[in-house]
């Protein structure tokens, strides 16, 4: 038994209930390994696949994408990359805008904005990392966003009459959009 199938075995004993949706602590991701892994362990979608140091679009999408046997819902959004001092270390204001800017060109293609907030750095409403938290969350609610889990959205998107790419074949049309005179 693999560790990932006994961790994941252990908490859904703890919540009475099977776990299907997972993300990498310090989203340590290997595309090549990791969804296999976690494929293995029964988990159906994951929201790894996003950066540490920036925000945006890793794997040059917001639409979820399969990568082997997994639903990848892309990470766009996290409080560490805009916030941390190691990072972007933005003041709350350009952090909100940065944040707005990337829901707004999510919006316009019909994506999914995923959003990492650690709850252990939202402790206090005067917490300059709560006030950016709240305004997305607002903003979203505002632009009429739909909220949900990780699973919540996995199983949204796996209903719509849409193809689900895989990462190779994303890869594919980014490369041909890229040397192409006219991309897509």
């Amino acid at each position: 038994m693999s560790v990932l199938l006994a961790q994941k075995e252990m908490l859904d004993g703890v919540l009475g209930q099977k776990s299907c949706s997972v993300r990498q602590h310090y989203l340590a991701f290997n595309p090549s390994v990791t969804p296999s892994l976690q494929s293995e362990a029964g988990f159906s979608y994951d929201t790894t696949f996003g950066f540490n140091k920036f925000v945006g679009f890793r794997a040059g999408t917001s639409y979820p994408f399969k990568l082997n046997d997994m639903l990848e819902i892309p990470l766009i959004i996290q409080d560490g990359a805009l916030l941390k001092s190691n990072n972007f270390h933005l003041p709350v204001k350009q952090a909100i805008e940065l944040a707005k800017l990337l829901i707004d060109n999510v919006k316009n293609v019909g994506g999914v904005v995923s959003l990492l907030w650690h709850p252990n750095v939202n402790t206090s409403k005067s917490d300059e990392w709560f006030q950016v938290f709240e305004e997305v969350v607002k903003y979203c609610d505002e632009e009429n966003g739909w909220f949900g889990t990780i699973s919540d959205i996995g199983q949204h998107w796996e209903a719509l009459d849409r193809k689900i790419f895989s990462f190779e074949e994303l890869s594919l049309i980014s490369q041909r959009a890229l040397s192409s005179k006219y991309p897509l």
